[in-house]
Formats: structure tokens, sequence, C-alpha cells
């Protein structure tokens, strides 16, 4: 259930990317997939696996991880006027991180 929300709101985030000017063309949206196994087991039982989905914000120079709640608001915002940069801004305002990844280091 909560992967069909991510994949409905990435979903919602392109179809709202795809009708701004060619400023914001370059951003993907896709659902970004987090799981950890917990280090210990109950006795008679195996051990669990949390997952989380959040959403993946990305152009050439920029990346952002947005919870699916953060997420869904920005894409009800979006305006055909939205560029790249005021997409970003917007994260940030919600207070979520934009990393600019570096060069891959050998």
């Amino acid at each position: 259930m909560i992967r069909d929300d991510a994949e409905r709101i990435t979903i919602k985030l392109q179809e709202r990317l795809a009708h701004c000017p060619a400023k914001a063309s370059g951003v993907t949206a896709a659902v970004e997939v987090e799981s950890k196994r917990v280090a210990f087991a109950a006795p008679g039982g195996a051990r669990p696996t949390f997952v989380r989905y959040k959403i993946k914000i990305a152009d050439a120079g920029r990346v952002a991880l947005l919870e699916l709640d953060d997420a869904e608001g920005l894409a009800a915002e979006i305006g055909p006027d939205w560029g790249a940069d005021r997409l970003f801004d917007e994260i940030r305002s919600r207070g979520a991180a934009v990393e600019v990844p570096g060069p891959p280091t050998a």
C-alpha cells in the first residue's frame, strides 16, 4: 500500500514537472527504497526488516530525498512557471536537505 502511494506521488510530480517550461526539464522524480534489517532476532522468529519509501528528486547537479507527505504537498504546489531552481528552493524551505554530489572518486 505504501509503495503504491509512493508511485502515485512520483507520477504526480513527474506530470507537474512536465507542464513546467524548459527550465524544469531534466528534473526527475523516483521512488527511493531504504530497508534495514534489525540486528537481533526474537526467539523462534526471523529478523524483521523495516522498509521506508521516499521520493528522490534530482537534476544534473542536485539531489533531494523527501518524505511522502512532503513530496505530495510539493506536487500540489508546483505551478507552470516553476523552474528547477524554484523547485529546489521550495524543497529547502520545507527543511529537506538538497545535496550537490561531488565527482566520483576512484
